[in-house]
Order: C-alpha cells, then sequence, then structure tokens
C-alpha cells in the first residue's frame, strides 16, 4: 500500500477535462465541461474537369513509334525453358568430377532447415564428400556442405554442368 502525502493548497491542481469519453472515469476534480463552441460547415469547393484524352495519346501527345533494330528478334515466350521441379531433380545421380572420377549423389525431397537432404557414395573428393543438402536457384541445382555453398550446377543436356566453388574443378551430374 503505498501513502502519498496530501499536496500543500498553494500547489493544488485542478483537472480540467474538455471532452472525456463516455465509458472513462475522469481523475482528479472536473472543475466544468463547457460545449465546444459550432463551426459552421461549409461544402468542399468543386474541383475542375479536365475531359479524357484520346485513345493512343497522353495529354502531352502522340505516343512515339517503337524503335526497330534491324536483326533483332525479340525472345518469344514459347523459347522458354521451363525451371526444373524439384521432385524431377530429386533421385539417384551420377556425379563427375574433371578429373574423370565418379560417384553417387542421391537428391530427396526431405527437408533439411531452408534446403533439402542430400548425400553422396565414393566420392575421392573432400567437398563432395561433405554434401548433406541441396535446393534449386532459379534453373540451378546448388549444393552444399554443412550451411556453405558447395557447388552451382546449371540444366545441360538432360543433365547438369557446374563447378566446385572451393577448387573452380568442373562437375556434372547425369541419371
Amino acid at each position: 500500500m503505498r501513502c502519498y502525502r496530501p499536496l500543500p493548497p498553494s500547489l493544488e491542481v485542478e483537472a480540467v477535462v474538455v471532452a472525456p469519453a463516455a465509458a472513462a472515469r475522469p481523475r482528479g476534480r472536473i472543475v466544468r465541461e463547457e460545449p465546444m463552441p459550432s463551426v459552421p460547415v461549409q461544402p468542399p469547393p468543386a474541383k475542375p474537369t479536365v475531359p479524357p484524352a484520346p485513345t493512343g495519346q497522353t495529354a502531352a501527345g502522340p505516343l512515339p513509334a517503337p524503335k526497330v533494330v534491324k536483326g533483332y528478334t525479340p525472345p518469344q515466350a514459347s523459347h522458354a525453358k521451363p525451371v526444373p521441379q524439384r521432385s524431377q531433380v530429386s533421385g539417384r545421380w551420377r556425379m563427375t568430377e574433371a578429373g574423370g572420377k565418379a560417384c553417387e549423389l542421391v537428391l530427396t525431397n526431405a527437408g533439411l532447415l531452408d534446403q533439402y537432404r542430400a548425400s553422396t557414395n565414393g566420392c575421392a573428393s573432400e567437398a563432395l564428400r561433405s554434401i548433406n543438402g541441396w535446393d534449386l536457384k532459379g534453373g540451378e541445382v546448388v549444393l552444399y556442405a554443412r550451411g556453405a555453398m558447395i557447388a552451382r550446377l546449371a540444366e545441360d543436356h538432360g543433365g547438369y554442368r557446374g563447378v566446385v566453388l572451393s577448387s573452380g574443378a568442373g562437375l556434372a551430374l547425369a541419371r
């Protein structure tokens, strides 16, 4: 329990509440509530109207003609390669290092934090033996070891080709 000493009469403060909320209880003494003076309401000023611009033109004038460059054909949507899905990439792969040494890589759909689980078997390189995760970044397969990026591989004729980032050695995946 707290006890406060009363203020001396010369320092006593009176609280004035102008517009209290209906459910709120004012603290202190209320001197007097006075209604606020009414203010005449005026309608907002009218906005000037602007006629809409004719089709094909802006307020500044007609649009410029598009530039034509000889020999350039804009890319077509039908030529774009579809981005591979995780289910298409997961499974067993034969991983071949630049020197021709091959080992097995298994990519699963099981989650591993923000990646997916991977495992290797029979790899000569320590970097490749340590691979334990993978992910798809755009159209690339990215291989990880304990959270660090080990290799990036891009799609190449049904397989994937890339490099081991620590050594710069070439790396290929084939089914």
